[in-house]
């Protein structure tokens, strides 16, 4: 499973409201992986030293998902596959690289990738061709 950044910071910061579904998760024993892009996001904003303790304990840095060439050729088609996509580079960023994890992208904004319903299909049919004939926005 990959978690978005909304996650990360609402469980680990402020109110901490989502950690206990996080906590539930490491404990069903899930492989939960973070992004480097999520890492971007994370350490840009303002962390107090006791929150990135605990992030680095958690989620070590090392272990983070690379975006490399073939997520940032997905990314780009999920780029082009959306109307007005400027603002949300990240989010399709993240949501492509869903491919290798395994699982789906935990976000707070569950909803967030399906305001982009071609990108949705797009997605699909890149990674699992057979979903192809599913995604007449496609066609």
């Amino acid at each position: 499973m990959v978690l978005d950044t909304s996650v990360l910071v609402d469980s680990l910061t402020g109110e901490k409201r989502s950690a206990p579904a996080l906590r539930r998760v490491f404990e069903r024993g899930e492989r939960i992986l973070l992004p480097a892009l999520v890492y971007y996001e994370w350490l840009r904003g303002p962390r107090l030293p006791q929150e990135l303790a605990l992030e680095e304990r958690l989620f070590p840095r090392q272990s983070a998902i690379v975006f490399g060439l073939a997520e940032a050729r997905l990314s780009a088609k999920l780029y082009g596959s959306v109307r007005h996509p400027r603002g949300r580079e990240i989010d399709l960023a993240i949501a492509a690289l869903r491919d290798g994890s395994g699982g789906g992208t935990v976000d707070l904004e569950p909803g967030r990738l399906q305001r982009y319903p071609r990108a949705s299909a797009v997605w699909r049919c890149l990674t699992a061709p057979e979903a192809a004939a599913e995604a007449p926005l496609l066609q």
